[in-house]
């Protein structure tokens, strides 16, 4: 429970990543753009030279997986609009902060039916739910 902050030097996450709500109801925020347990301020050229726009500060971040909270701050600040193109691909994106989502994260391989007879791999259905935090 509380808030997830993210280093700027960090350029890659792996995972599904929850930050959760205190009993209060305060935290549960996600900061991509930190400096230990504080957010980069986001006021003027703060964020532009701490979190992407100036030389030798942060990096793209590509999260493979991704975010459950209340509120996710992106912060980083790689390049402009105007730097990017019509239907770039994530790989060659100007984007400063990329989601690769697979569903691999959260399908398994079934090992038993209902009625206990055991699978080949396949699937009787697939259906949704919301993470229960």
């Amino acid at each position: 429970k509380g808030n997830i902050y993210i280093d700027r030097s960090v350029s890659q996450l792996d995972g599904v990543y929850v930050a959760q709500p205190k009993d209060d109801g305060s935290k549960g925020e996600i900061f991509t753009c930190a400096t230990g347990f504080n957010p980069i301020g986001e006021a003027g050229t703060t964020l532009w030279n701490n979190c992407g726009g100036a030389a030798g500060s942060a990096p793209r971040l590509i999260i493979h997986g991704s975010f459950v909270a209340r509120a996710v701050h992106f912060l980083r600040t790689l390049d402009t609009l105007s730097d990017g193109a019509l239907a770039e691909l994530a790989n060659n994106s100007r984007a400063a902060e990329v989601f690769e989502f697979s569903p691999e994260l959260y399908l398994a391989e079934p090992v038993l039916r209902p009625s206990g007879t055991s699978t080949t791999g396949e699937y009787d259905y697939i259906t949704t739910l919301p993470p229960i935090l």
